[in-house]
């Protein structure tokens, strides 16, 4: 719950200085894994430059997929959610 209010107090600063739409964000948690089966925690929230909403992955995240999305959101490759869809699915 304290990682909870410390991520809105960050995007309210964020969309109060005018950096919110363009800046990426990443959050991953072991949380989800460790979840009993059925329940949709995700694992990671990506939200990629170009959207002003996140993507949650509720499902296992491989590392190597991880490193693939933040390298792409470093060289602007991944600017959407169907970008973040697209890595995350090693499909790129």
């Amino acid at each position: 719950i304290l990682a909870d209010g410390a991520l809105g107090e960050l995007r309210e600063a964020m969309k109060a200085s005018g950096g919110w739409d363009s800046t990426a964000l990443v959050v991953m948690s072991d949380h989800g894994y460790r979840a009993l089966p059925g329940t949709r925690r995700p694992t990671l929230i990506v939200k990629p430059p170009l959207s002003t909403a996140p993507v949650a992955v509720s499902r296992e995240v491989k590392l190597e997929r991880v490193y693939d999305l933040v390298l792409g959101l470093l060289r602007g490759q991944v600017q959407t959610p169907a970008d973040v869809v697209t890595v995350m699915a090693g499909t790129q």
